[in-house]
């Protein structure tokens, strides 16, 4: 678990937490084929913004920059890399 701003690097399946007001965290190894996030604090897929910074994505939440996924494509960001706590139906 990442809390405040932070920078990881964890071998293996990883499973990040996205939470508000915890800061910004980069993640220098992140699998698109094994690692997922977390949405915590009612976030949902939908209320979260992507964007692409050099190489990197970036994700925010209520304008608050909290992920950064080094060397990850934004386009290849989609709803099945995140869990959400409660998902639409």
């Amino acid at each position: 678990i990442l809390i405040g701003d932070n920078s990881l690097v964890a071998p293996g399946a990883d499973v990040f937490i996205l939470a508000r007001g915890e800061g910004m965290d980069t993640i220098r190894d992140f699998q698109l084929e094994q690692d997922r996030i977390q949405l915590v604090d009612g976030i949902l897929f939908e209320s979260l913004s992507l964007g692409q910074s050099g190489q990197h994505t970036t994700i925010s939440v209520d304008g608050e920059q909290v992920f950064k996924l080094n060397n990850v494509a934004v386009a290849d960001i989609t709803r099945d890399l995140f869990i959400e706590a409660n998902p639409p139906i």
